[in-house]
């Protein structure tokens, strides 16, 4: 059960990382051609860092080594700098 509470914890944290970064690059997102908007990026990052937090509650008390926990948040770090990095292709003016 440890295995898939932290693969479910950081799979989370990536999720909540993603959410923030269209919310504040202002990344456009459509789906069958409807724009979804930025709004619902900050919906979904309440619900999902809620989610991964109490994933993260779940680790602390059952004690899962602190090395793990780690390794996925600076998975998740990397994830971040590399998509902050990329040229934005949209760019509002």
């Amino acid at each position: 059960m440890r295995t898939y509470v932290l693969v479910a914890t950081v799979f989370f944290d990536l999720l909540t990382v993603v959410q923030l970064v269209r919310l504040f690059l202002r990344w456009p997102v459509f789906v069958a051609g409807v724009s979804i908007p930025l709004w619902v990026s900050g919906v979904a990052a309440l619900i999902v860092g809620s989610l991964e937090i109490a994933g993260m509650l779940v680790l602390v008390r059952n004690r899962v080594p602190r090395a793990a926990v780690y390794r996925g948040v600076e998975a998740a770090g990397a994830i971040v700098k590399e998509a902050i990095a990329v040229e934005r292709p949209f760019t509002s003016r």
